[in-house]
């Protein structure tokens, strides 16, 4: 696993808060890419289809400059595939303008417009992969001493997509979510209180809490706010020294 420091930031907040925590983490940690392709689609437009290790597939249409014929878009691919396989997905962009801009520049006609284009179409989709800390903790709430409550519960955690969507948040700040306020009535007894992690101000996952509706608010929100910055500043140093 090349993002533990999501896994660590779950098994702690579950254990300082005695509450169930996850963390959403963007897959591009774990991902690098093995392909890249630019079909012509007409004089105007062509698909760039990117390829990772994992088979997950990206497809973006790109326009393509006056300049560029299928010769050179054989260059651009050429050149792409030759310094961009096996590099990790968050990498692609700073790659691009570190070694890949130099080559296009040589080899390829209005490299800065090829550049700028390419730019925005080295993107993919982030896939959220969903650390839990404490899952059970919740279970022992008094709220979920009903067996059939706490078995509703516990299978709904058990899906990540459902999880996903309960968690993500994209908007900086601390979110609060109180009983009926979240969207599945298994929950009507629980609060989720979540905050965004970021790198280099770019917004990379959730990190939250989940618990009984009469927990500490300030004491949580506290926690929360804390860990998030915290996750922020040490993945930003890992990850943009590389």
């Amino acid at each position: 696993l090349r993002f533990p420091q999501a896994f660590q930031s779950a098994k702690i907040l579950s254990a300082i808060t005695s509450y169930s925590s996850v963390v959403l983490g963007p897959e591009i940690f774990e991902t690098n890419l093995k392909h890249v392709q630019i079909i012509p689609l007409s004089k105007r437009d062509a698909l760039i289809i990117l390829i990772t290790d994992t088979g997950h597939i990206e497809k973006h249409t790109m326009f393509l400059p006056d300049s560029i014929d299928v010769s050179e878009l054989e260059k651009i691919v050429n050149i792409l595939n030759e310094r961009l396989k096996g590099v990790p997905i968050y990498k692609l962009r700073s790659k691009l303008h570190a070694e890949v801009a130099k080559l296009l520049e040589a080899h390829v006609k209005n490299f800065e417009q090829v550049l700028a284009i390419l730019n925005d179409a080295l993107t993919t989709e982030k896939q959220e992969k969903v650390f839990y800390g404490g899952k059970t903790n919740l279970l022992i709430q008094p709220e979920f001493r009903d067996i059939e409550k706490a078995r509703l519960l516990y299978s709904i955690l058990e899906e990540d997509s459902i999880v996903e969507r309960l968690f993500r948040t994209d908007t900086a700040g601390i979110h609060v979510k109180i009983g009926h306020e979240n969207e599945l009535e298994a929950f009507e007894n629980c609060s989720i209180i979540t905050a965004s992690y970021t790198i280099g101000g770019e917004h990379m996952g959730t990190i939250g809490i989940l618990g009984p509706t009469r927990m500490e608010y300030r004491r949580v929100i506290g926690i929360i706010d804390h860990f998030s910055k915290d996750l922020t500043k040490l993945l930003t140093h890992l990850y943009q020294k590389e």
